[in-house]
């Protein structure tokens, strides 16, 4: 007769066997669906995954790995990782370039190996995105360009007509429109409207129908959007990363970067050891005469803004009684009103 402990015993080790079959079974490449990019900007997107299946094993590592290559992976592209476990999971990728096309796909390692979702593919958005232009009343066609939810002239203004058709009349030499834009006192900018520092200005002056002269306020929205979303710094002596910089057209006497931009031919930006426009944005900021060397544009407070050849930044002038610039802007969620 057995003993109860001998029967203890064998229904113990009965127990136990399934288990240890299962341990030794061989493990599998994990299952991951890649979930599709979204939030897609002009420096990042959301992406991520979810495990399907473990594979039979623990989870060591998952992630995403993209490129601008096809079928990237963790060991040869970059990647980006969730951590261990089978936990659905969504990341950021940032830093990413400007109107570049990416490759991405989730992974998930366990000790088989590395399993890989689906590929997806997406392109970061522009940093310089083209407006619908514009015509004024005299024919001259202009190139805009859209920041954050304003649309600006790319070019200056250089209309001799109000948009009803009445002329403009400033004593000055209009020889050199079609180069620099020509010049308007405030009073004629404005079309004797009253001062305004709203945002939209609401004063349309010698701008086209359905644009505005900016207002300090609209001003200061561009230089402030400028710098939160790009980490640009409005500083005079800022060596590569001034707002003034970043707007301004790479056209200048010995531009580091050559080829045309390095040009003596006007418009262009006079030489300067630290200083040189990257025109990020497109704004295309030039010099406001062939000296080469600064800019002026008027707002409805009266007030000038200036970039130069000399410093990084766009700078609030004091009032002037001189000819200056003028560039239009609207708001994109007034077009049309």
């Amino acid at each position: 007769m057995k003993s109860k402990y001998s029967i203890f015993f064998l229904v113990g080790y009965l127990a136990l066997v399934p288990a240890c079959s299962k341990e030794k079974q061989p493990a599998e490449l994990p299952e991951i669906m890649t979930i599709p990019p979204s939030d897609i900007n002009w420096r990042g997107a959301r992406v991520g995954g979810k495990v399907i299946n473990d594979g039979g094993a623990n989870i060591l590592d998952k992630g995403v790995a993209w490129s601008t290559s096809q079928y990237p992976t963790p060991a040869d592209d970059y990647k980006m990782s969730a951590g261990e476990g089978p936990d659905e999971f969504s990341r950021i990728l940032v830093s990413l370039l400007p109107d570049t096309r990416y490759f991405v796909r989730a992974y998930a390692t366990n000790k088989a190996g590395t399993g890989y979702g689906m590929q997806f593919d997406f392109t970061t958005t522009p940093i310089k995105i083209p407006g619908e232009g514009v015509t004024d009343i005299d024919g001259n066609e202009y190139k805009t360009v859209i920041i954050g939810n304003q649309e600006w002239m790319a070019e200056n203004l250089r209309v001799n007509n109000y948009s009803d058709g009445t002329p403009i009349e400033d004593d000055e030499d209009i020889n050199n429109d079609n180069k620099f834009g020509r010049l308007y006192s405030w009073e004629t900018a404005m079309n004797n409207a009253s001062q305004s520092n709203s945002n939209p200005s609401g004063v349309q002056g010698a701008c086209p129908a359905g644009w505005h002269i900016p207002s300090d306020s609209q001003w200061e929205e561009l230089i402030n959007y400028l710098e939160i979303n790009f980490n640009l710094i409005n500083y005079f002596e800022s060596p590569t990363r001034g707002v003034g910089n970043a707007l301004k057209a790479a056209r200048q006497v010995d531009h580091p970067w050559e080829g045309e931009h390095a040009t003596y031919e006007h418009p262009r930006w006079e030489t300067h050891d630290r200083h040189y426009g990257s025109d990020d944005f497109g704004f295309s900021a030039l010099p406001g005469d062939e000296s080469g060397t600064i800019v002026y544009w008027l707002s409805t407070t009266a007030w000038n803004w200036a970039v130069y050849n000399s410093r990084s930044d766009i700078e609030k002038r004091y009032w002037s009684p001189v000819l200056s610039h003028v560039r239009c802007v609207r708001v994109l969620s007034l077009q049309g009103e």
